[in-house]
């Protein structure tokens, strides 16, 4: 609840895979939550007539209305792509707010910036979203555009992706931690590619119904974590909880780890938490973690069995036993449509997490980009923007300083 009412958020995506997992929930969850506060933004309109038809293909009846109003939703906020280069991504926005503000005029019309809380979802591989949305949020927070949270949800790419995505990505993520010397997100939820192929047991597989299989666990993510502060939970976990204490510690990135459809009458709640925990959604040490949010949703008929004051003490023992955290949030909510299943959501909160290899290929790339002098040179419609090579420095100063402070802090809290 936020000021005695229920918690709106909202959803901006940019770029074609952000655009996929934010039309599941236009298409296939109707949330309650989000209502129609959901905006789709992106360089190349095609992307999205190629994504209306899949759905169009894949719905039902009772949805295809939704599938027909994406539209009114969809904004392109230039005339050319972005070829893959988060620099081209993020001119593109700038132009756009610098003349005819088509972004803002669409966020303005479907109710963005009366939500307390957005989830902001975008790959951190390509050039559109990964270009674009650390910018918006850093514009649309500064200029008091909107004046709720910004709940960044960051998707890398796959591992054997080229040298140039994991350079998007680690400029990205950069970029999400701290943009103009301003911390940017208040949260940044990292998922990796790899690993919602591996649960889906899609590796390989680079079809439309593998990725709605994967962006489903997303949606899965985000609605668990919005659950919290709307429905009767026994406790609630809601805007405050998720970026008081982080914004304090100053950790930034947390990793959601699932666990789902277990069955009430057989599996116990100690081994539901750790098949979670051998499921994180990105590569990661979960008992390096210093702060925990724990979501259980189970079904609303059998709510009684998970007793707040048991339930809450299984949960404090599996977290000392686990983890290294200090702070730590439980929720339990429910769900009206199962009968016999419950789903758990962790959300590990500043652990280790393991891109080294994406780091190696960001500076294999850098290396190339530097044997063709000392600027970048990328074109925006018609017009070829130049930029030193040395704003990547601030990239990495960023990152180290972030993962430096990250490690001091969890040395600390282990002495």
């Amino acid at each position: 609840m936020t000021n005695g009412r229920l918690t709106e958020w909202s959803i901006i995506s940019s770029g074609e895979g952000g655009n996929k997992v934010a039309t599941l929930f236009l298409a296939t969850r109707k949330h309650e939550a989000i209502g129609d506060r959901v905006v789709l933004l992106n360089t190349a309109r095609a992307d999205f007539e190629k994504l209306k038809r899949e759905f169009e293909r894949r719905v039902d009846e009772s949805t295809m209305e939704n599938v027909r109003r994406l539209e009114d939703h969809f904004q392109v906020f230039s005339d050319t792509g972005a070829g893959n280069l988060w620099i081209a991504g993020e001119e593109a926005l700038k132009k756009d707010f610098e003349g005819s503000e088509l972004v803002r005029r669409k966020l303005d019309a479907m109710g963005i910036p009366a939500s307390d809380a957005h989830c902001d979802i975008f790959t951190l591989g390509g050039g559109t979203g990964c270009g674009s949305m650390p910018y918006l949020i850093y514009k649309i927070k500064s200029e008091n555009i909107t004046k709720g949270r910004h709940i960044a949800v960051a998707i890398w790419p796959e591992s054997d992706e080229g040298g140039q995505r994991h350079f998007n990505a680690i400029c990205g993520f950069s970029r999400l931690i701290s943009y103009n010397g301003q911390q940017n997100a208040d949260l940044i939820i990292l998922i990796s590619n790899d690993k919602l192929a591996e649960m889906c047991d899609v590796k390989g597989r680079q079809d439309w119904d593998a990725y709605l299989k994967m962006n489903n666990i997303i949606a899965d993510v985000l609605e668990l974590m919005i659950a919290p502060g709307r429905t009767d939970a026994d406790v609630t976990i809601d805007i405050p909880d998720y970026v008081t204490w982080p914004g304090t510690l100053k950790i930034t990135h947390v990793i959601p780890c699932i666990s789902r459809e277990n069955d009430v009458d057989i599996i116990e709640i100690e081994t539901a938490l750790e098949d979670a925990k051998r499921n994180p959604l990105f590569p990661s040490d979960p008992e390096t973690a210093m702060m925990v949010w724990a979501i259980f949703r189970v079904p609303k008929d059998r709510m009684d069995e998970f007793g707040h004051g048991s339930l809450k003490r299984t949960f404090d023992e599996w977290v000392v036993e686990n983890t290294m955290c200090e702070v730590k949030y439980m929720a339990i909510t429910y769900d009206e449509s199962v009968k016999d299943e419950y789903d758990v959501l962790l959300l590990l909160g500043g652990c280790d997490i393991d891109i080294d290899d994406s780091y190696r290929k960001y500076k294999s790339f850098r290396r190339r980009l530097e044997k063709s002098g000392d600027m970048i040179e990328v074109p925006v419609g018609n017009e070829v923007i130049r930029k030193p090579i040395t704003i990547l420095d601030e990239i990495e100063i960023t990152l180290n300083t972030y993962f430096n402070r990250l490690a001091d802090a969890r040395e600390e809290g282990g002495g």
